[in-house]
């Protein structure tokens, strides 16, 4: 599976600050697999509790958010660029206030492009907790699970299409 993750930048190709995955010359290193990652869109529903009714009411206060965990892998932790490179994001602000105040980070998956995103000062995403975890009796050394919480404004959504994949 191929894919990406960069930061500060809306076109990916120009940006140095990224991760690559499962492609021969990536950056920073040839060394980062994806794997199983998954797409959570989260519903805005409201539960009013109905004391002493039957069951309680349901709203729909339309979706509150989207979510994406990436996992990925890398063959040399001493070699591998992703592990620096996280580190550095996960420690460092998650938006940018006068370029990217939605978020300032864009994926990429290959195989599933309805998802993709590309920051802008309409949407972006905000990269949330980061776990590292040595492997034992694996061809790989190391993974990794990413999230990364999509945040648009009402531009930034691009209704009805919902194409964030768009300068």
């Amino acid at each position: 599976m191929g894919g990406s993750i960069w930061r500060d930048n809306n076109v990916e190709a120009s940006s140095s600050d990224r991760i690559d995955f499962d492609t021969g010359a990536s950056v920073p290193d040839a060394l980062t697999r994806l794997g199983g990652s998954t797409i959570t869109v989260l519903s805005g529903l409201a539960f009013l509790k109905k004391p002493k009714g039957q069951m309680n009411k349901i709203q729909d206060t339309f979706v509150k958010g989207m979510q994406l965990r990436i996992i990925g892998y890398v063959n040399d932790t001493t070699g591998a660029g992703a592990p620096d490179t996280s580190k550095v994001w996960g420690m460092e602000a998650k938006t940018v206030i006068t370029t990217f105040p939605q978020g300032r980070f864009g994926f990429r998956i290959d195989e599933f492009p309805a998802f993709n995103v590309r920051p802008n000062a309409n949407r972006g995403c905000q990269m949330g907790d980061l776990k590292w975890t040595m492997l034992s009796d694996s061809k790989y050394t190391a993974s990794f699970e990413m999230d990364l919480f999509f945040q648009a404004n009402v531009t930034g959504l691009n209704s009805p299409t919902f194409n964030w994949d768009t300068t």
